[in-house]
């Protein structure tokens, strides 16, 4: 599936799927127009979404999955909300610009939320995960029966390990799974599954050069020949605040090396993005840590207290940090992969979403559901289109 613009000023633009790109890169004088395009149906009792963090998403035969994800049921998890874990499945086609519902009553073979997903030829790929019993290894290509109005969905080779908000990226049938973590370990390994012999299930290509999870994967051109792309992303530590990361690193995939390339401008994590044209990776939203990190000190602090009465106040305290947090970012970043450089080339002017994926879809950006603040999840779908400004 291609995906393409073209608009008549000194360059061709185009943005492509995960086969060979061909376009030339976005200038900075252009933006996107972003609005929502649609969002995910009420409940069958007639309330509201709740929306979906860390959803299952793609694009297969023209068609957006949006699904599992997880959410709160009775209140925020302060409030002793109990997060929730799900396996339904809800299948949009574009009319006009906006999202139309076309299944709803379809499920996944278990419940799962902050897989790693990738849309490829063959179908979307869902690795890895998490639910209500932890991170889980198993992987699933998704694929949508157009005559049947039906899923599709075939079991993969499991990864090595349980691996929860590992990243994905694929070049044609090949899918790589870079990080992720579980109860024990942040993973700094690198896996290759190859769709068109399964029976070497994952193969280990490199170890990262760090632990890393909530991070971006992108396969692209670094000007002379395909490479990996590994931004941004943080590691959980045990008896201190998570290490977020603003590092960049390249993958050679036929000398099998890393090269530390320019780090994004600030540290980044839960992020996600697209690669554009011949040689540039976008990157949408991202969580900057500043919150994310206060809410850890206290959480350490807790356990520590003297007294009932200094644990009361940390809880009020970290309680009140999380109800009022700020919300993510919503600056769009673009690397040049040839001329190793980071801009910012747009503004998200909507409420910005985190632990999603984003999707190339025709000439739309998708964005489809996410966290927006701490335990507050979005039932929106975001489209941008490229604009002139």
């Amino acid at each position: 599936m291609r995906f393409l613009f073209t608009i008549t000023i000194l360059y061709c633009i185009m943005f492509l799927s995960c086969k060979e790109p061909h376009a030339h890169t976005i200038p900075a004088a252009l933006s996107f127009h972003w609005k929502e395009a649609g969002e995910l149906p009420r409940n069958t009792d007639g309330t509201p979404s709740a929306g979906l963090a860390g959803p299952v998403t793609g694009i297969t035969d023209n068609v957006l999955i949006v699904g599992g994800g997880s959410n709160f049921a009775g209140g925020a998890p302060w409030q002793g909300g109990i997060k929730k874990y799900h396996r339904d499945i809800f299948v949009f086609k574009k009319e006009n610009e906006s999202l139309v519902l076309i299944r709803r009553n379809l499920k996944l073979p278990y419940n799962v939320a902050y897989s790693a997903n990738c849309s490829t030829p063959k179908g979307i790929v869902i690795a890895g995960g998490e639910n209500a019993k932890g991170a889980i290894a198993s992987v699933l290509l998704l694929d949508w029966d157009k005559a049947a109005q039906n899923m599709t969905i075939e079991e993969l080779p499991a990864l090595p390990q349980p691996l929860s908000a590992g990243a994905i990226a694929a070049d044609g049938d090949k899918i790589y799974f870079a990080g992720g973590q579980n109860a024990r370990t942040v993973s700094d390994e690198l896996y290759m599954l190859d769709l068109n012999d399964t029976s070497k299930g994952w193969q280990s290509l490199a170890q990262l050069p760090k632990p890393v999870a909530y991070s971006v994967l992108y396969i692209q051109s670094d000007g002379k020949e395909k490479c990996l792309y590994l931004v941004g992303g943080r590691k959980m530590n045990i008896d201190s605040t998570s290490d977020l990361y603003s590092d960049v690193y390249q993958f050679d995939l036929t000398g099998r090396k890393w090269m530390q390339k320019t780090s994004l401008p600030y540290a980044l994590s839960a992020h996600t993005g697209v690669v554009s044209g011949e040689n540039e990776l976008l990157v949408f939203s991202g969580d900057k840590g500043a919150t994310f990190h206060k809410t850890e000190e206290l959480l350490m602090q807790i356990p520590k207290a003297k007294n009932p009465e200094q644990k009361h106040l940390l809880i009020a305290e970290k309680n009140k940090l999380q109800e009022s947090h700020p919300g993510f970012s919503h600056d769009v970043l673009a690397y040049n992969t040839v001329k190793d450089t980071w801009q910012k080339v747009d503004s998200i002017p909507l409420v910005c979403p985190v632990t999603t994926t984003a999707l190339k879809w025709d000439d739309d950006i998708v964005i489809p559901c996410g966290e927006i603040r701490a335990g507050v999840r979005s039932a929106s779908i975001l489209f941008g289109s490229l604009q002139k400004r």
